[in-house]
């Protein structure tokens, strides 16, 4: 499990406008940012995902291509952008899960995601939870996607990570497009020597979802979670074979 963070209050955004509120959190932030900007055509996104500019994924939507924080370590989707290279709207689509009661929201350099529950997991609708490569689970972090985006703002987001990450990790990251990630062998999730000792080298994050996923069917066959599945012509050439 992630190391314990303080886990904000659902900020209140009924005296401001959401995108006010999100513009106070990304310059309050402690970390390097790179706000892209939002694609011609996010009225569109906000359509097809029944959401509104009055709430927070909204904004996110019609006013950025996404945010990636920490210098590339995170990605939280808004709408398409060279810098992502995808959309939150496309990428749900492209992975499967549109219509599976799952809305990823954010992604890390791990190949770890953020989702927002809508029936396929226990708890109250659009709770968020994290999915962690190193077990292949989904970890509630009892808070709605309002207080998710704080915290991923925020500076808890170092003690939330502060396992996962390696000397000289922030030169690695920043190389990355928005929709590759770190590949680390012997995968997290298996035993193996400390990380800093593991091997790493950057693939298209596609490829460690297909990983995962069918690394979490051997373990545990008949588990019965919604997981993403992008397509299998994305499957993994850049891997070594022994990861399958």
């Amino acid at each position: 499990m992630r190391l314990a963070w303080a886990r904000p209050q659902e900020p209140r955004v009924a005296d401001t406008d959401s995108w006010t509120f999100l513009k106070s959190l990304i310059e309050a932030s402690p970390h390097k940012l790179d706000v892209a900007p939002p694609d011609a055509h996010a009225h569109e996104d906000l359509a097809a995902l029944r959401i509104t500019d009055n709430s927070l994924m909204g904004a996110l939507i019609l006013n950025t291509g996404g945010v990636v924080v920490d210098g590339g370590w995170l990605r939280i989707l808004g709408s398409n952008s060279d810098r992502l290279g995808r959309s939150l709207r496309g990428w749900n689509d492209a992975i499967g899960l549109t219509g599976k009661g799952l809305l990823l929201v954010a992604d890390d350099a791990l190949g770890g995601y953020f989702v927002l529950n809508g029936g396929a997991l226990p708890g109250e609708p659009g709770g968020a939870y994290y999915f962690a490569p190193d077990t292949l689970e989904y970890e509630p972090l009892n808070c709605g996607h309002t207080a998710l985006v704080q915290f991923l703002l925020g500076p808890a987001l170092a003690d939330f990570y502060k396992d996962q990450r390696w000397a000289g990790w922030q030169e690695m990251v920043a190389t990355l497009d928005g929709d590759r990630c770190v590949f680390i062998y012997p995968p997290l999730w298996s035993a193996g020597p400390p990380i800093e000792e593991r091997h790493k080298g950057t693939v298209p994050l596609a490829e460690i979802i297909i990983l995962n996923g069918k690394a979490l069917q051997e373990m545990r066959p008949g588990h019965g979670l919604v997981v993403p599945h992008p397509p299998q012509a994305a499957a993994a050439p850049h891997l070594p074979k022994e990861a399958f």
